[in-house]
């Protein structure tokens, strides 16, 4: 037999392939793309409660989520957890295939804290499962049952435009003094991490927009439930595992995940942003869960393309709850009293500034008093024209605003700032403090609207910073050039 040397090139091959992220569509698999339209959409059931011996919520729950996919026709149905509780199991995964079976809808499933208090075993589901059509799921390789990637294509299937990550968060703990509910383990995380390296190097080091699905919060959705970004009901409290393996942490970190979508709280359903990812309950679906939220799913509209996405909860009763990420806010101006522009004949750019010295508490110390300096400046920038401490400005003009919509205005600021649009105090930043951030949101037509910006600096560090999002734009600066003065 000829033998044939093993060369550097073919180690490289080998080494390229073994490091390839793992997870791609399966035999018989149909890949997940974007359609024509360049949006994927998701629909994401949770906490069934499927029960045998209650037939009559079954039936509704099966008709509810018929409902629900005659309506938003999505791409892809996600179940994330606790979704046949009671034995006989079997027969429960059964009649919920065959419902998706008859749409033709690929399926995910991620399982829940009751699932396996069945007759079947996490791995003996996921078994299971795979025997039925357009189930998607893979057991994995790393701790739990049902840890797997799947990328969605682009339209023209050339590349892969988003990632869906699955996790599994496990059930219970058996360590004591530790809390009741399992957490996700240090060998997922570090399996999340490498695959997603290995993406975003597969996609010229630029984080691929991805989601994550699993059943149990965890800690940091206690955070976000009173932020201005968050929409929504929180009506218990977070059920979370005690200790905090560092998942967030690693969503965060990779930057490649925007969003998590948990489950197992039924009566909380609300969205919020801890640190630029988006922390999101789905909506109960079973008629046999416990709370007096209506039974229904969360929606989700990806973008190709786009870090962004649109969600909102479908039930029996309509659409509510309408949130866009990256902006935090609703995507729908319905309900909104957009506050009206002006008109201004003689604009020109930049703004009037007045200059004060003193020790300062807050800005409106200094605002009755005569100003040692005044001028025109660009865009509110205390570099441009920076003194040592104890001083204080306050900018005046008009903001040109681009299109008629919903806007979230910020002042970041060391020591105090306000921000006043339409002789409105929108951000309220005011006070001796560190670097600090606020912000909040304020509906605006098209054109001028009045502008004033305070700042005042006691001692140390000093800074100021304005900036914006909408649905349109991620949070960046306001520009200089939308800021005008009148003749």
């Amino acid at each position: 037999m000829q033998k044939y040397p093993i060369t550097a090139t073919l180690i490289a091959v080998i080494i390229i392939v073994l490091a390839s992220p793992v997870s791609r569509a399966q035999p018989n698999q149909q890949p997940l793309k974007f359609g024509k339209d360049k949006t994927f959409k998701i629909a994401q059931f949770t906490d069934i409660h499927w029960d045998n011996n209650i037939a009559a919520s079954c039936e509704k729950t099966l008709d509810l989520m018929k409902t629900i996919i005659n309506i938003e026709q999505p791409d892809l149905v996600v179940l994330t957890g606790d979704i046949v509780t009671v034995s006989p199991a079997r027969e429960g995964w059964r009649r919920i295939g065959e419902l998706l079976a008859l749409y033709g809808k690929p399926w995910a499933v991620v399982l829940g804290n009751h699932d396996d208090e069945t007759d079947m075993t996490r791995s003996e589901i996921f078994s299971y499962l795979a025997e039925l059509p357009g189930f998607i799921g893979e057991v994995g390789t790393v701790s739990g049952v049902g840890n797997y990637i799947k990328p969605v294509l682009s339209s023209d299937e050339k590349a892969n435009s988003s990632l869906l990550y699955f996790i599994d968060s496990h059930a219970y703990t058996d360590m004591e003094g530790v809390g009741y509910y399992d957490w996700i383990k240090f060998d997922q995380i570090q399996w999340y991490r490498q695959q997603s390296a290995l993406f975003t190097a597969e996609n010229n080091k630029v984080p691929l927009p991805a989601l994550a699905f699993f059943h149990i919060p965890t800690r940091e959705y206690n955070e976000v439930y009173n932020l201005s970004t968050s929409v929504g009901l929180k009506n218990e409290d977070v059920a979370s595992a005690a200790i905090n393996p560092g998942m967030t942490a690693a969503f965060i970190e990779a930057g490649d995940v925007m969003a998590t979508f948990v489950g197992h709280d039924h009566v909380n359903n609300y969205i919020g942003i801890y640190h630029g990812l988006a922390l999101a309950y789905g909506q109960k679906t079973g008629f046999n869960s416990y709370g007096d939220l209506p039974q229904g799913a969360r929606i989700i509209q990806l973008f190709e393309g786009k870090r962004s996405f649109n969600t909102w909860i479908r039930t029996y009763d309509g659409e509510s709850y309408h949130y866009n990420y990256p902006f935090g806010q609703s995507f729908k101006n319905d309900g909104f009293t957009f506050r009206k522009s002006m008109e201004i004949n003689d604009a020109v750019q930049g703004l009037k500034f007045r200059y004060y010295e003193g020790s300062f508490k807050s800005v409106e110390d200094f605002q009755r008093l005569e100003p040692l300096k005044t001028g025109l400046i660009e865009a509110p920038e205390v570099n441009q024209i920076r003194e040592k401490s104890n001083f204080g400005y306050v900018f005046e003009g008009f903001i040109h605003i681009p299109a008629t919509g919903l806007y979230r205005f910020y002042t970041s600021s060391d020591d105090g700032s306000t921000l006043w649009i339409d002789d409105e105090k929108l951000v309220d930043n005011d006070g001796l403090h560190g670097h600090k951030k606020v912000e909040s949101v304020t509906a605006l037509e098209q054109g001028f609207h009045s502008v004033k910006i305070c700042y005042f600096n006691g001692t140390g560090g000093q800074f100021l910073e304005l900036g914006y999002s909408s649905i349109h734009q991620q949070e960046e600066k306001i520009p200089a050039s939308w800021f005008f003065w009148s003749r």
